[in-house]
């Protein structure tokens, strides 16, 4: 169990679920947050060298995602639409949104 959290983790092979949430699909790199560790280009550089590795595995890179806490009952709590391929909800968000503790980052270096 990864930091306390004991819900389901569910994949969307179809994209029925992407397309109705309005996910969208763009090569932007807009939105880089604050808990990026990398420069676009070293992120780029990494991609490459992780595909090249993983051939077969890399989905594909126009699909940009998103974060969504849904409850038992199908409310959304919590829905971010990524609007680039750096524009992602910051962790400590989502942690927070579920009540467990944020992570400092700064300590695991």
């Amino acid at each position: 169990m990864l930091l306390g959290f004991s819900g389901e983790v569910f994949s969307d092979e179809t994209r029925v679920v992407y397309q109705a949430l309005g996910l969208k699909y763009t090569l932007s790199t807009q939105g880089a947050g604050a808990q990026s560790k990398s420069s676009m280009a070293s992120g780029i550089l990494k991609s490459t060298w992780w595909t090249l590795k993983n051939a077969g595995l890399q989905g594909d890179v126009k699909q940009q995602g998103g974060a969504f806490i849904i409850n038992t009952d199908g409310e959304v709590l919590f829905g971010h639409q990524d609007a680039g391929s750096q524009d992602h909800t910051a962790i400590n968000t989502l942690l927070e949104k579920v009540g467990v503790a944020p992570v400092d980052f700064k300590a695991s270096k």
